[in-house]
């Protein structure tokens, strides 16, 4: 659809046919299942395009306002398909031939609207009356010529001597000085007057204004009164110059107007002294000067400032301080548009977050490292928990969190919520914790969170206790934002209270009692010599007595049956009987008087396996006299290793190791020329998936080939084909 429209045309609206795909009038649309946007042909003939955003009407209502880009159904039932649109100023703006308006949408056929821009609004010649009747060619004539009064400004003939003239009677006084009564064309023609050139001057010169006109050779003299003569005169000496002089002024020369064939450029123009003159006087003065000492005409100064406003508004720069409308688009990688968003793409700038307000109000690690968390990001939290407390019942331990900031100062108390601290505490082997202090307010310092506590007996604190320590719901808060250090859960830490060194000057050698009080050295050593558990005869006292004398260095011979068999018998798989004595065998073996090396030279051999398993003891669990150290450990670990549950840690910990040096540290190949097996082994499995991302691919319309190491031998290769819709690449088989 094409149309003319007068340039510079406001508040225009249209209707517009929609229909889908399929050719069908669409009907029921909404201004949001629409696109729009619009192209101009600029006078310098350069192609603009700019989308606009349709909008819905106020009410909406088909009588509603004109709303630029304002879109609305007229009637699906009367009018299936037929919208209202209403265009934009922006469209009709002088600069352009033409401009053309595009509806688009999901399903829907493009819809084009072309406007011819035109310097006056089209308007129709003749109407038909109210029958519908068009008047005749001399109806017209006569109609126009009737209304010559109204029509006076048509093509460029205008009223040549008052109101009711007609356009007859003006081209009659253009012909003669009787209504055209005595005008022959033969020789009052313009073209006959333009061809014969032998009429007197006075055809051509109204005698009055002018002065006297006088003619001779080359010359053609005005004369005036007041003003002195004015000569024009076409030399030889040079060649075609006429020269305009006045008595008493300078003159004027111009040279090489026009020569026979062809004109010829301006040269040697001298300007004569212009006289001042009121009128003159006054137009200069309204054009604007430069010198800040010379006041600015009030009407140019008006006309200039208004152009510029213009120039402005049509640029939208006024919303730069004024309030910008819903529609005003700032236009991509322009500045604005390059200084708010990613390479100057317009769409992608949201005020709610890219503002310089919403980034100030942020003031999280965006604003600082664009990590994404918190103001934590910035804060360092120190905590300041002695790694052992000693169990002085007057001395004041001090539990705290320090708190330093990279960018800023310190927090201060004001920003601070201390929040709580639970202390609990556990004995030596104990399997349970018993509470101390629960949940009791902590305290605050520029940088610190803390808390005081004696850790004392009256509270119930003993040496070697394990101590937890909980705080909970400590944060800072800056800027009413609220940035939380712990949580109600809290953060625990963990130390213990020292217990007394043995060893030491003053130090205990056994465990106080339940009061504190320790025993002193003479209690501990009666304690054990008066021990009568420990030993058979009662107590050391005894034993040592029943042992025979001997120098130092010599054999130490027992006292006789110092060795009960109370203590030693069979039953107790000790090779003596009952009524054996220690001083007359040692071993049933052996005699009185034997050494270790004696005796050991009569042992019998390694049981075998038969009278070992007769003893229920798997042979297994035994080593040969002839193994090394190394054998021997190697034999226990294996023996010692559980049957059944998990490893111990000792044997978690090689494991781990001996995995990770496979993955670490032990290499292996690529996998070679073969197809790739659909079962195979985990360390192949990853070797093609590491061959496939380092070695040379090569691939083209047929197929993918993988080659070797060496980049020389295709090791694997698949098929590949694309019908249009769908990829397909086969399974990878062997090379090459």
């Amino acid at each position: 659809m094409k149309q003319e429209v007068k340039i510079d045309q406001a508040d225009y609206t249209i209707f517009i046919l929609v229909r889908d795909t399929s050719g069908n009038a669409k009907t029921a649309l909404a201004f949001g299942d629409i696109d729009l946007a619009y192209a101009r042909v600029e006078t310098d003939n350069d192609v603009t395009t700019t989308d606009v955003a349709p909008v819905d009407l106020v009410t909406p209502l088909l009588t509603d306002p004109h709303l630029d880009w304002g879109f609305l159904e007229v009637a699906a039932a009367d009018h299936p398909g037929l919208y209202r649109l209403d265009i934009a100023d922006a469209v009709f703006a002088t600069g352009a031939w033409s401009s053309v308006v595009t509806l688009t949408g999901a399903g829907l056929e493009p819809s084009h609207c072309e406007f011819m821009l035109v310097p006056e609004e089209p308007y129709s010649r003749i109407v038909p009356d109210a029958a519908g009747v068009a008047p005749t060619a001399v109806e017209n004539r006569q109609e126009m010529d009737n209304n010559s009064t109204e029509l006076a400004k048509i093509g460029t003939i205008p009223a040549l001597d008052g109101a009711g003239q007609t356009i007859g009677a003006a081209i009659g006084k253009l012909a003669d000085d009787n209504a055209g009564a005595t005008f022959d064309a033969g020789t009052d023609s313009l073209n006959k007057i333009r061809d014969d050139r032998t009429l007197p001057a006075a055809d051509y010169t109204i005698v009055g204004d002018l002065g006297t006109v006088q003619s001779a050779d080359n010359n053609t003299i005005l004369s005036h009164a007041d003003y002195g003569n004015a000569k024009l005169v076409r030399s030889t000496t040079p060649a075609n110059k006429l020269d305009v002089s006045a008595t008493g002024e300078a003159g004027l020369d111009f040279d090489n107007i026009k020569d026979a064939t062809a004109p010829h450029a301006l040269t040697n123009i001298t300007v004569p002294v212009v006289t001042t003159n009121t009128d003159t006087a006054i137009e200069l003065a309204k054009v604007p000067k430069s010198d800040s000492n010379v006041s600015w005409n009030a009407t140019a100064l008006g006309a200039i400032e208004g152009e510029v406003d213009d120039a402005i508004a049509t640029a939208k720069l006024d919303h730069l301080v004024q309030t910008a409308a819903a529609e005003d688009e700032v236009a991509d990688n322009s500045i604005i548009a390059r200084l708010a968003a990613t390479e100057g793409d317009w769409s992608e700038y949201n005020d709610e977050n890219h503002s310089l307000e919403a980034i100030r109000v942020r003031g999280d690690a965006a604003w600082i490292t664009g990590g994404g968390g918190g103001i934590s990001d910035i804060l360092n939290v120190q905590s300041m928990i002695p790694n052992e407390i000693d169990l002085a019942n007057t001395v004041t331990i001090r539990l705290a969190l320090g708190l330093t900031n990279m960018l800023d100062d310190l927090p201060s108390t004001v920003e601070i919520t201390p929040g709580t601290i639970t202390i609990d505490r556990k004995a030596i082997g104990g399997t349970s914790w018993t509470n101390i202090e629960n949940a009791v307010a902590c305290s605050e310092a520029a940088g610190l969170i803390y808390y005081d506590e004696v850790f004392d007996t009256g509270a119930g604190y003993l040496e070697g206790d394990s101590i937890r320590i909980t705080f909970k719901s400590q944060k800072i808060t800056v800027a009413a934002n609220d940035y939380e250090i712990t949580d109600a859960t809290g953060w625990i830490f963990q130390t213990s209270i020292r217990q007394t060194m043995v060893g030491t000057n003053g130090a205990n050698t056994t465990v106080p009692d339940a009061a504190g009080v320790a025993p002193t050295a003479d209690e501990v050593r009666d304690a054990i010599l008066d021990d009568a558990t420990r030993f058979s005869g009662g107590n050391i006292d005894v034993a040592i007595s029943s042992r025979g004398t001997a120098d130092a260095g010599d054999a130490m011979n027992l006292a006789a049956d110092a060795i009960k068999a109370v203590s030693y018998d069979e039953t107790s798989a000790f090779p003596l009987k009952a009524d054996d004595s220690a001083a007359t065998q040692i071993a049933r073996v052996g005699a009185d008087g034997d050494t270790l090396e004696t005796l050991s030279d009569q042992i019998d051999d390694v049981p075998t396996v038969a009278e070992f398993n007769a003893r229920t003891i798997v042979s297994a669990g035994y080593v040969v006299v002839g193994d090394t150290i190394a054998g021997v450990t190697t034999a226990t670990n294996l023996t010692n290793a559980p049957t059944s549950g998990d490893l111990t840690a000792t044997m978690k910990t090689s494991v781990n190791t001996e995995v990770l040096d496979v993955l670490n540290t032990d290499t292996f190949a690529e996998p070679g020329q073969e197809a790739p097996p659909a079962t195979t082994s985990l360390v192949k499995k990853i070797g093609y998936l590491y061959k496939f991302l380092r070695n040379k691919i090569i691939t083209d319309a047929t197929g993918v080939e993988v080659y070797n190491d060496a980049g020389a031998v295709v090791d694997q290769k698949s098929t590949i084909s694309d019908d249009g819709t769908d990829f397909t690449r086969g399974k990878f088989g062997s090379g090459p």
